[in-house]
C-alpha cells in the first residue's frame, strides 16, 4: 500500500447563476471531530433506581445506574458546517460594487436568504461527495 500523506480533502469552484463563484471543501474527520466537541453537550447521571419484588412492588433498597445524554446545538452545527465547507467567494459585491468579504456572519446571512446561494452550495457540495466517491472507487480493492 502506497501512503498519500498530501492528499487533500477535495474542494473545489462553483458558478453562481446571477454571476461569481463560490468556493467550497468537503469535511474532513479532523472537522467532524471538533464540530463533535463544540457542538455536542455530554451529561452523565446516575440517579436511584428503585428495585422491585417478583410481582411488582416496589422494595425500600435500590440501586443507582449510569445514564448518558447528548444535546446537540444544531443552530451551531449549521453555522459552523457552513463556515467550515465555504471557503470563499467571487464576483459577490455590496451595493457600493465593494466586494464582499468572506465572514461567518456572510456565510450565515446567504445561506438563510439567498436561494441562488444556497442552490449553488447544494449543487456544489453534491459534486465535490461524487468526486470524492469516485476517487474511493478507483482506489485498489482487498
Amino acid at each position: 500500500m502506497k501512503v498519500n500523506r498530501n492528499r487533500t480533502i477535495e474542494s473545489g469552484s462553483f458558478p453562481i447563476p446571477s454571476g461569481g463563484k463560490l468556493h467550497l471543501r468537503l469535511l474532513g474527520s479532523k472537522d467532524l471531530k471538533e464540530m463533535r466537541k463544540s457542538c455536542f453537550e455530554e451529561k452523565v447521571e446516575y440517579p436511584r433506581v428503585p428495585d422491585y419484588d417478583a410481582d411488582g412492588n416496589q422494595l425500600s433498597t435500590g440501586h443507582y445506574e449510569r445514564f448518558e445524554t447528548s444535546k446537540m446545538d444544531r443552530d451551531k452545527w449549521q453555522e459552523e458546517l457552513w463556515d467550515r465547507t465555504i471557503t470563499g467567494w467571487d464576483g459577490i459585491t455590496e451595493d457600493d460594487g465593494t466586494p464582499t468579504p468572506v465572514t461567518l456572519a456572510d456565510k450565515i446571512f446567504f445561506m438563510e436568504n439567498d436561494l441562488e446561494f444556497q442552490t449553488a452550495y447544494n449543487e456544489g457540495m453534491k459534486a465535490l461527495k461524487e468526486r470524492d466517491a469516485a476517487k474511493a472507487e478507483e482506489l485498489p480493492k482487498n
